[in-house]
């Protein structure tokens, strides 16, 4: 439950903070008719993710035990790989994080497309989704379901809570200290997923 809470905390607050960034930028360059199309990708991103786990939720439903077995561990695998990168990636990039994300509104304001702005919100929300989908598939191999899904629900409730609340001027944490500390746990929890990987594929 620990481990599913604080991937969706993280991943739930960076995606708060994105858009949170871009509508934010949109207002301060009074481009808020922009604003629509954001929060459309955003949706889209959503759609995407709960599409994902529902997909592969019934595709190890179906799969042999052995074959099943296969699939775990490649997943996790994966997720641990993921995790550690996107952690790295992280700790390198954040500092220019929502200059980027300017630029990026800036030439698709130059384009005037609808759907070139929607796609930043797309991307963004989707990534963090798929990478979630994927982590929690991996944690809820070593974990039940119930206490993955209620780990995963208050996360994301307290990162959308405390995204609206950044976003509105409140500070309600220290994002550098924040993101240090989880970062540090969720190694450990990657290094976890590792082993297990590595586990079920030797069985």
């Amino acid at each position: 439950m620990l481990q599913s809470f604080l991937v969706t905390l993280r991943e739930g607050l960076e995606a708060a903070l994105i858009v949170g960034i871009i509508l934010a930028y949109l207002t301060k360059t009074g481009n808020r008719q922009w604003a629509r199309s954001i929060w459309g990708g955003a949706l889209a991103g959503v759609v995407v993710s709960l599409v994902a786990g529902w997909g592969i939720v019934s595709l190890v439903g179906g799969l042999s035990k052995n074959a099943e077995r296969i699939f775990e561990g490649v997943a996790t695998l994966l997720a641990s790989g993921v995790l550690t990168w996107m952690i790295i990636w992280m700790h390198r990039n954040a500092a220019n994080l929502a200059g980027e994300l300017r630029s990026q509104v800036d030439t698709a304001i130059e384009k005037g497309s609808a759907l070139a702005m929607a796609a930043l919100a797309f991307v963004a929300i989707a990534r963090e989704g798929l990478e979630t989908v994927l982590f929690l598939y991996a944690i809820s191999q070593n974990a039940s379901w119930i206490d993955t899904l209620l780990g995963a629900l208050l996360g994301l409730s307290l990162a959308v809570l405390a995204g609206v609340l950044l976003n509105r001027g409140v500070r309600v944490l220290n994002l550098s200290t924040f993101f240090k500390g989880t970062g540090i746990l969720l190694i450990f929890f990657a290094g976890g997923l590792l082993a297990y990987g590595v586990h079920e594929l030797q069985d």
